[in-house]
Order: C-alpha cells, then structure tokens, then sequence
C-alpha cells in the first residue's frame, strides 16, 4: 500500500494506492491555518472490510498532528471513529 498527499491551500487528499489502483481517499478543507475539516471518505468496493478508511485517517490525523492542526470531523464515517476512540482526541476541534 502507498499513501499519496496532495495538498493547496484550500484543501488536499490522501490517496491510498494498492498495487497501482486507487483504493480509498480521504478529503480535507482548510477552515483557517490552524484548522482542517475532514469531510469526506471513500473506500473502492473491491477494498473494503480491510481497514483502508481507518489507515486513511489515521494518515490524515499524522499530518494534522505534524503541522499542530485541529481536525474537524465532518464525514460521518470520522466522526464516528472519532467518538469511539479517544485516539484522536488531541487533534479534535
């Protein structure tokens, strides 16, 4: 599996890619220079019951934590991990 970023300066995503193939996505905005929202991901049908989403955020949560960012939960599949877990409470905005 390899992670791909791509980040502008109004949002970005994390690819995740298997063997070549698109696998899953997560989408973030930037709310400000302090703040991005999560608001969407995505998982291809051929990958799921795998764990990618989870890998996804967790990947996005790293980058938050690198760059001291607060996250914003607005996909229902992180707001979900996020309140089931106490993992990511230190980025939670």
């Amino acid at each position: 599996m390899e992670f791909v970023h791509k980040n502008t300066s109004t949002d970005g995503k994390f690819e995740l890619y298997d063997n070549g193939n698109l696998a899953g996505e997560l989408h973030y905005n930037w709310i400000d220079e302090h703040k991005i929202e999560f608001d969407h991901t995505e998982v291809k049908d051929e990958f799921k019951g795998k764990g990618l989403a989870k890998m996804l955020v967790v990947k996005g949560v790293e980058f938050a934590r690198s760059k001291n960012l607060k996250v914003v939960p607005v996909c229902p599949y992180v707001v979900n991990l996020f309140v089931r877990s106490n993992d990511f409470d230190d980025v939670k905005a």
